[in-house]
């Protein structure tokens, strides 16, 4: 039946031709001013012999053949002239065929899942967008008018996004063109409301919203009225009062959302007897997202009612060049479908696979495979997962700024789905012996309102702590807090394995979630840092106390300027060393290993007479050659402006030059300007203030403006920038969604220098991160630089030869990075060392959301990867090799090489062969689409509000269909005959052969008449 549906739909590329030929004649004379004379001169002696011949042959030939020959002759010598003239006969043909129609599908894993929670009043909705019930069973539909309307709601919002851009010249030309798609919008608003008055149960109980719906109409007419007196587009929509019209519609949508709701209930239950209507609601609630999806598309409703406009896919797509997008890990797209096989398509883009749902990846398929001279529009069904990153609205929003807008349609239930995740741990990577491990665990509870669940804490497969929580709504995320001091280990570094465990609930259907484990060092060793300022601003006060209450840092600060209470005498100045016991030092360090002692240094608001060029230069080995980590905090005196041309300055993450206008830093100081992760920055640590996607954007937007910024932004192009400087709502434009753009505004920007990272915070204004939405995300913000600062950690080997991964946790596929530094015995770089790391699997990594026990299990595999080690040019004495193809489990890192085996086992500082090797866990790739089966209504809403388009759920396709816009795309070629145009064109050869044709003809001519007539 489906077969027969979509071969009755016509080509499937749905072109109409309708051609507009026009045609011309252009001239390119190949003579000009100098050559004019010798062209006449040419004609002028052609006519005499001409006029000569026919005189002599009038004696031996009669009349006509002489005439004939005559103009035989005439006719040869005018296509010498028309070769001298160059003609060229132009034909321009216009051809239109209709708009392309990308269905983008979501084929991902969650697609394959059945609502099980469903409410009975969306499975009616399901089961008569199926036809699955006879319509005549309910004459009154509210629901289908509510959806109409949401459509138009939608549609009148998109009208509103650019009218801060309209033009404010005087136009009625313009003003007509922008007031014709807002006048046909309200005839169809008009006409719907007369459709929604005429519905029974409207009519009867929708008084309210009848009233509400007459009176957006009334303003949007009044508006459009007064409108189309303006003399520019900007008057033209400031006189439509498009606050007004939404609120009233609005209001319309809320109580038709309370009737539709009574209506179905009532329905139900007058129903419950009816065999019909149980067989079709069980059918449909049996029915995967994907399955529901595809008979959707693939269905021709007999709903078509006269009160509501409603369209099946298969009477949409004659009208379209459609294109099918499908999306799950990334995005494939399907260029050209064969109407009589549209069915086979929408199944195979339909089948569920992949771990992760990716939207941006196919908005941006779209995007780059659609020209921009191209008409289109987007039709995206999904449950609305997005589980990867980067933001598919703000891509939608982009294809809307080139005219593609986006409709978006959920598929699956709006009921929240029993489930217990455990959604995020967050807990430091390493800690010092003895100190208690501070661990925090984000527990989502969804659909389990009332119920009381168990949430462990394990080490290993010891229960070391249990909590319980109760939720008091369906949706609800708990932060729950854990610590442990783990046992003493004879190593300088040991590892321990930690898992939080939430118990399952009844109904729970995805248990993978259930279960988080992480890893955590213990090391006897702290590391060191060092906060060197100038005066004691607050940057300097929060930090010092900061670094000094971490038990994993031996901090110590240098202020270079402090208070001086009279009648108090100093103390003697101390030199800040590894050796010195207390928090304040008076001197910096003045040796090579004086600053090659510290793990962290961190740079105020100091000048280059504090910091003269070598201590500049010993700073800069500490972090190329030593592996240090650099920070560095903008001050408004003098860093880092007055470092230009410095070693300093070599080493920043930003150029020391300006590109920012005195009027705009002027207005950053008076009206502020917002901190806001820049498109590089948006995975990275340092702007995770939450785990949680939502949250962490939450977050963000919530971050109070800044009000001072150093101008020295300009990101260095092998920089990362992770914050950027945005405008506030009401400041100027400042874009800074793209890369290029944010490299010009970096707030906070890395850069790795040898074996070291820098990074560079280009304002001291951190201190407003304090409170934001009852959080101290400053307190978050540096604990994440910290853990960022360590990562140039290497915890492995000893004296002569230490090695590390650049993270302790890798998902299956990842490649593990390794970092080695050598040194000889005089501890001086060993350069031009030949060495491998070997991967060795001793434990094979298992899925079990119930039992951490089950996470390792033993394995006898002997699996081994082996990567060589390459020198680092910039670093001499360090190392880096990419192990690829890990297998999951506790994967074993050793070195192998006879001159590094030798300093391992000649190294005095080695006390086990533990420390000989590595030990990094690599789990099975995560299944992001296991993380949160829910729906999410509210992601397809934005993203077809930032498209331009419009949003209903799925029962509602064939009115969603018929809100789509007509597009058409205008083709024009033009064919050119002439003798020297292209010389490929076949029409450039049907000239030529025209031409010998007819000299040709006329020679041939002229020797036969010569041959009858006996002048040869």
């Amino acid at each position: 039946m489906m077969t027969s549906l979509f071969s009755a739909s016509g080509s499937a590329r749905g072109e109409v031709f309708a051609l507009a030929d026009s045609a011309s004649v252009s001239f390119s004379p190949a003579f000009h001013q100098l050559s004019l004379m010798a062209v006449l001169a040419f004609f002028a002696i052609s006519l005499a012999a001409i006029i000569y011949l026919y005189r002599a042959q009038r004696r031996i030939a009669s009349p006509l053949a002489v005439t004939m020959l005559t103009l035989l002759r005439i006719m040869l010598v005018g296509l010498v002239f028309v070769i001298l003239l160059q003609p060229t006969l132009l034909f321009t043909h216009k051809s239109f065929s209709n708009g392309t129609l990308w269905l983008m599908l979501d084929q991902s894993e969650s697609m394959g899942l059945v609502d099980p929670q469903s409410s009975p009043a969306e499975r009616l909705h399901w089961a008569e967008a199926l036809d699955l019930i006879s319509p005549k069973l309910r004459p009154s539909h509210p629901d289908l008018h509510l959806a109409a309307l949401r459509c138009l709601r939608d549609e009148f919002v998109a009208f509103q996004r650019p009218l801060a851009t309209l033009s404010g010249e005087t136009d009625p030309a313009a003003v007509a063109q922008f007031l014709t798609p807002l006048n046909q919008w309200h005839e169809e608003f008009s006409a719907e409301i007369s459709d929604t008055a005429m519905d029974a149960a409207i009519a009867s109980h929708g008084t309210g919203a009848m009233d509400s719906l007459a009176d957006a109409s009334r303003v949007a007419r009044a508006g459009l009225s007064s409108g189309s007196a303006a003399s520019s587009v900007r008057d033209a929509a400031a006189a439509i009062d498009f606050g007004l019209v939404l609120l009233n519609l609005d209001g319309a949508i809320r109580q038709l959302e309370v009737l539709a709701a009574r209506e179905d209930a009532a329905f139900l239950a007058s129903q419950a007897g009816n065999y019909e209507l149980r067989s079709a609601l069980a059918k449909v609630g049996g029915m995967s997202r994907s399955q529901l999806t595809y008979q959707l598309l693939t269905a021709a409703p007999a709903r078509d009612l006269s009160r509501v406009k409603t369209r099946a896919l298969v009477k949409v797509l004659p009208a379209y060049h459609p294109r099918v997008a499908s999306i799950a890990d990334g995005a494939q797209s399907v260029p050209v479908i064969d109407s009589a096989h549209m069915q086979n398509t929408l199944y195979a883009a339909l089948s569920p696979m992949g771990n992760s749902t990716n939207l941006s990846a196919g908005f941006q398929l779209i995007s780059e495979q659609t020209p921009s001279s191209e008409p289109a529009a987007v039709l995206l069904l999904s449950d609305g997962r997005q589980n990867t990153p980067g933001d598919p609205a703000e891509i939608a929003r982009l294809l809307a700024a080139r005219n593609v807008r986006t409709y978006s349609l959920l598929v699956g239930s709006r009921e929240v789905s029993p489930d217990v995740a455990v959604e995020q741990t967050d807990a430091p990577d390493w800690i010092y012996k003895n100190d208690a491990l501070k661990a925090a665990a984000l527990i989502r509870l969804d659909g389990v309102a009332g119920q009381t669940i168990k949430v462990d804490f394990l080490r290993g497969g010891e229960v070391l702590s249990s909590q319980y929580v109760t939720p008091r709504s369906n949706q609800e995320t708990q932060r729950l807090d854990f610590s442990d001091t783990p046992p003493e280990a004879t190593a300088s570094s040991a590892a321990f394995e930690y898992s939080v465990r939430a118990a399952p609930v009844a109904a729970e259907t995805n248990k993978e979630n259930n279960v988080s484990s992480f890893r955590v060092a213990v090391k006897k060793d702290k590391l060191y840092a060092l906060l060197v300022e100038d005066q004691p601003r607050w940057e300097f006060r929060y930090l010092s106390s900061y670094l000094s209450r971490d038990p994993r840092l031996k901090s110590q600060t240098v202020l270079l300027k402090p208070a001086h209470v009279s009648g108090v005498a100093r103390t003697a100045p101390v030199m800040a060393s590894a050796a010195n016991s207390h928090v304040e030092a008076q001197l910096l360090p003045d040796t090579k290993e004086g600053w090659q002692a510290f793990d962290f240094i961190v740079l105020g608001d100091i000048s280059p007479t504090i910091l003269p060029s070598a201590q500049q230069q010993l700073i800069a080995a500490a972090v190329r050659d030593r592996g240090a980590t650099l920070i560095v905090i903008a001050g408004q005196n003098a860093m880092p402006q007055s470092f230009a041309n410095s070693p300093l300055a070599d080493i920043l993450p930003v150029s020391l030059v300006s590109d920012w206008a005195p009027d705009v830093l002027a207005n950053h100081r008076r009206a502020g300007f917002h901190p806001t992760p820049a498109p590089e920055g948006v995975a990275s640590i340092l702007t995770q203030f939450s785990g949680d996607t939502d949250s962490n954007s939450a977050f963000w937007a919530r971050v109070p403006d800044w009000y001072w910024h150093s101008e020295c932004t300009n990101a260095k192009p092998a920089a990362s920038v992770l914050w950027s400087i945005a405008e506030t709502a009401s400041g100027a434009a400042g874009d800074v969604s793209t890369l290029s753009a944010a490299k010009h505004r970096a707030l906070l920007s890395t850069i790795t220098v040898g074996a070291g990272r820098v990074l560079y915070l280009a304002s001291d204004q951190t201190w407003r991160l304090r409170n934001v939405g009852g959080e101290n995300l400053q307190d978050r913000f540096w604990g994440q630089v910290i853990r960022w600062a360590v990562g140039n950690d290497l915890p492995a080997g000893g004296k002569y030869v230490r090695f590390g991964a650049n993270k302790p946790r890798y998902s299956q596929g990842d490649p593990l990075a390794i970092k080695a530094h050598v040194l000889h015995e005089d501890l001086t770089p060993y350069e031009n060392l030949s060495f491998d790391a070997n991967a060795r699997v001793t434990a094979a990594a298992t899925r079990n959301a119930t039992s951490p026990n089950d996470v390792l299990s033993p394995d006898s595999s002997t699996q081994r990867s082996i990567a060589h080690f390459t020198e680092t040019p910039s670093a001499p004495g360090y190392y880096s090799a990419t192990l690829t193809n890990v297998p999951t489990g506790t994967v074993e890192i050793s070195l192998s090489g006879p001159e590094v085996e030798r300093l391992l086992n000649d190294d005095p500082s080695i006390e086990s062969p533990a420390q000989k090797t590595l030990s990094v866990m690599v789990m099975p790739a995560p299944n992001l689409e296991a993380r949160n089966t829910n729906t999410d209504a509210a992601m397809l809403h934005r993203i077809s509000s930032s498209g331009g388009g419009a949003f209903v759920d799925a029962p509602y396709l064939d009115i969603l269909l018929a809100h789509l816009p007509a597009i058409s795309h205008e083709t024009t070629t033009v064919s050119q005959f002439g003798f020297f145009t292209n010389p490929n064109s076949p029409y450039t050869r049907y000239t030529h052969l025209t031409f010998l044709g007819l000299f040709i003809l006329i020679v041939t001519a002229e020797w036969i008449l010569r041959k009858r007539s006996g002048m040869i």
